[in-house]
């Protein structure tokens, strides 16, 4: 009995050592996907990071929105600021755990249309949009670090 509830144990613990594993890595999962969609958001809101990468993008979402996007009726100013501010908004509002999810979710929509309209365009720069659908596919199917330590205790 003794050697039994040895075993018992021993499962648990290296149970608990792979939720916590999984919860340092979803939460750098988390941070990189926050960081990454923050500073594309702000890189197509302002140039206050660079100049150069603010009107490349400027350029590009303005041929976007007439060639992908032209069905919404917007100019490529509103719909670079209107992707820029949910990016920014969002990948700070990610690291928030009660609504987590749920900005992920939003966020992997515009994802997708992005990942659209490098398909549509083909420009060859789908590389980033794929990075990020990623991410976003990680956070969406894991879970929280304290969720799987509830869990952990059941």
């Amino acid at each position: 009995a003794r050697v039994q509830r040895f075993q018992n144990q021993k499962k648990f613990i290296s149970f608990r050592v792979r939720n916590n594993n999984m919860s340092v890595a979803r939460t750098i999962v988390k941070f990189a996907f926050a960081f990454l969609l923050f500073m594309a958001g702000i890189n197509k809101v302002t140039p206050i990071l660079s100049e150069a990468i603010h009107t490349e993008l400027s350029n590009k979402i303005d041929v976007y929105a007439v060639r992908v996007w032209s069905f919404l009726g917007l100019d490529g100013a509103t719909l670079r600021l209107c992707i820029g501010w949910t990016e920014a908004v969002g990948g700070l509002l990610t690291l928030y755990p009660s609504i987590s999810k749920q900005v992920v979710f939003l966020l992997l929509m515009v994802l997708c249309g992005a990942f659209y309209t490098h398909i549509v365009m083909e420009d060859g720069e789908i590389l980033p949009a794929s990075v990020c659908i990623s991410l976003a596919l990680v956070l969406l199917f894991t879970n929280d670090g304290a969720l799987s330590s509830k869990l952990a205790k059941e």
